[in-house]
């Protein structure tokens, strides 16, 4: 990474799970250099919006009393500080599970409120990353980084079950700032286990670099004139009694989407016994596996490591069903077609504020009328 770039840490509290129609009640943020020293401390408070009813669920979890979320900045207000703040130039915007949860919060946040939702990905080096998938990477492959609950634990790598074992702050687990100083002391601690795992895993969060990585990943020759990248994806989704790892091989990139890569499993169905012909192929079902680039899932190649992880059983079928890709080129490559062509269907009577995939980027003309209201008075923004 730029050693001009900074990681400002954050987490969210929030009225619920809905990305697109609930919203931030506060943010927390902790800005450090690449070394994890901390440079700046920053809290926002935003009222509860009177469109808005909250989650007695949320609002338990996070301690927050009717009281606390009646006071604070605006939305408006409140977004526009978080905004600026993740897109000072050089900011890469790090959280706990915050690529599936706490970003989409954000971009719909800074849609709803006439603000770019993509800069702070990628505009002026900034850039995202997600601390969850590190700790996956490292409870595979380094496991004496931390201590780790037990068996039992469903969530082993929840943050508020490592918070108390690995003792990573003081504070209670979900409040913001706190989850904020336990994840910034995780990073450090995984930082100084293994400085060039940390170094890897964090890189991967570029898109450039991910791309460029993939070229090097182990390949499967189908026939002479083509071969697949192949290995093993860490995910955290696969489930702890899979040790959160999967053989996989790669059907190609979409068409379309660019940054989208579609992935086949090759441990959970027998391909000889499932699939016979074209009309077969819906049966994969969870065999089929979306990847974006520089949001990792990592891959690595199936050395004898990764073969313990999977298991003889696991490890046979992948064998099996590398021969049957083999010997069933035709059908492999309908299935990798129908994935790569694959588009979103539109969606009739979508609320505006959900809107934002559809809509697209900003046009010029929006741009230009966002531009103006954005620089007006609030007298003149109300008009």
């Amino acid at each position: 990474m730029n050693e001009n770039r900074t990681i400002c840490f954050y987490d969210l509290e929030t009225t619920g799970l809905s990305v697109a129609f609930d919203q931030i009640l506060r943010f927390a943020a902790i800005r450090t250099d690449l070394a994890l020293e901390e440079l700046e401390r920053v809290e926002v408070d935003i009222k509860l919006r009177p469109d808005i009813i909250p989650s007695a669920g949320a609002l338990i979890i996070n301690r927050l009393s009717l009281n606390d979320i009646l006071i604070g900045d605006s939305e408006y207000e409140g977004i526009c500080k978080i905004h600026e703040l993740l897109n000072r130039p050089g900011t890469i915007s790090a959280g706990y599970n915050s690529l599936t949860y706490d970003n989409e919060l954000l971009r719909y946040g800074f849609y709803r409120n006439f603000l770019d939702p993509y800069l702070h990905e990628w505009h002026n080096l900034c850039g995202k990353m997600d601390i969850l998938p590190i700790v996956a990477y490292y409870y595979l492959f380094r496991p004496t980084a931390l201590k780790w609950p037990g068996d039992d634990i469903a969530g082993k790598l929840r943050l508020e079950n490592l918070i108390p074992l690995n003792r990573l702050t003081d504070g209670m687990a979900h409040h913001a700032m706190s989850d904020v100083e336990a994840t910034v002391e995780l990073s450090r601690r995984l930082k100084s286990h293994d400085p060039e795992l940390w170094e890897k895993s964090t890189s991967s969060f570029n898109k450039d670099w991910d791309r460029s990585y993939m070229l090097d990943l182990p390949i499967f020759r189908i026939n002479a004139s083509r071969v697949c990248s192949l290995g093993a994806m860490v995910r955290i989704q696969f489930g702890y009694d899979k040790n959160l790892i999967a053989p996989v091989i790669l059907l190609g990139y979409h068409t379309e989407y660019s940054n989208q890569q579609y992935w086949l499993r090759l441990d959970i169905k027998d391909f000889s016994s499932t699939i016979k012909s074209s009309s077969d192929t819906g049966k994969l079902g969870w065999s089929k596996v979306k990847r974006k680039l520089g949001a990792p899932d990592f891959i690595v190649p199936i050395d004898d490591n990764v073969k313990a992880m999977l298991g003889d059983g696991r490890v046979n079928i992948m064998d099996n069903n590398l021969e049957w890709i083999k010997n069933n080129e035709k059908l492999f490559y309908e299935i990798s077609n129908e994935n790569i062509n694959k588009t979103y269907s539109e969606k009739e009577n979508l609320d505006v504020d959900a809107s934002i995939y559809t809509s697209g980027f900003f046009n010029d003309a929006e741009k230009a009328i966002i531009n103006e209201f954005q620089n007006n008075s609030i007298a003149e923004k109300i008009n």
